[in-house]
């Protein structure tokens, strides 16, 4: 059971305004959810019913009021509005990361087209040497012949 004077604490406290991060009244804002926070005893007798001794029931009620007075929440308006931006961002992200991808791309075109010009080049060059090579082969085997013959 509660010590008397607890327990007289505990009424003055019993109905709480919850209040958002900026200081306004939950009750005004239309969030029914958060007009107002379990009282102590009520939710001691809650987590007790659960299989909670009394002891850590009133230490889980005093960190869960804790938080509500502390603005430790976020809100589904608050929730909903984050993920709102981060689709936002993610969305720009993908925007951002298409056109670089595309840039990519067309400088990988334009230097496989570089590389195509300088294979046709070399190309051309290992020709006029293997025809310089033939022919000066077949000179040079044409003089030994005549030489020799």
């Amino acid at each position: 059971m509660f010590e008397p004077g607890r327990t007289e604490i505990r009424r003055r406290f019993s109905v709480r305004r919850a209040f958002d991060y900026q200081g306004r009244c939950a009750a005004r804002l239309n969030r029914p959810n958060l007009t107002t926070c379990y009282t102590d005893p009520v939710l001691d007798q809650r987590l007790a019913a659960g299989g909670i001794d009394r002891d850590q029931a009133e230490v889980i009620a005093d960190a869960i009021r804790q938080a509500v007075e502390q603005g430790d929440y976020v809100t589904s308006d608050q929730f909903k509005a984050g993920m709102a931006e981060l689709r936002a961002e993610i969305a720009s992200l993908d925007t951002r990361l298409s056109k670089q991808i595309a840039e990519l791309r067309t400088e990988q075109r334009t230097q496989v087209a570089e590389l195509r010009t300088e294979i046709a080049s070399l190309e051309t060059r290992l020709v006029r040497w293997m025809v310089g090579t033939v022919i000066a082969t077949a000179t040079l085997t044409v003089a030994i012949v005549r030489l020799l013959g």
